[in-house]
């Protein structure tokens, strides 16, 4: 099971990374209609805009997909690489935080906000209980 995780972390990462170019072209397009001149329709801008707000919703969505996998196999992990898991989470529920952020920048509608909030406490969830408990 661990190696079907790891190809699957390995995929989900190789497809973020082209996620990351995506935002880019889709922020490029989203500037573009901030123009005095630009020649789209109010419906093209439209289209733009949700392409740049679908990105880094997809990335949230991937992210605690990825996350979620990683908090079941824990506790059947192999010690030698609970850290590694942990890391992976971790990475994980940062790259979520991050993108939210760029959720937020494009005015989500309140119910996609919601969705989205509710994943990323599912993904610190699944931090704390991968944190060793608090020191007394």
């Amino acid at each position: 099971q661990a190696r079907k995780i790891s190809d699957s972390l390995a995929a989900a990462a190789a497809v973020m990374v082209s996620v990351a170019d995506k935002d880019a072209e889709a922020y490029a397009e989203l500037q573009a209609t901030w123009k005095k001149d630009c020649p789209l329709s109010e419906d093209e801008k439209k289209a733009v805009q949700q392409r740049a707000l679908d990105v880094p919703v997809g990335l949230v969505r991937s992210c605690h997909e990825q996350a979620a996998v990683i908090d079941d196999f824990l506790p059947q992990c192999n010690p030698n690489i609970t850290s590694d898991a942990k890391v992976a989470l971790h990475l994980l529920a940062g790259a979520a935080r991050a993108a939210f952020q760029t959720v937020l920048v494009n005015s989500p509608p309140k119910e996609l906000e919601a969705e989205l909030q509710g994943l990323l406490q599912d993904m610190a969830a699944f931090e704390a209980k991968a944190m060793p408990p608090a020191a007394s």
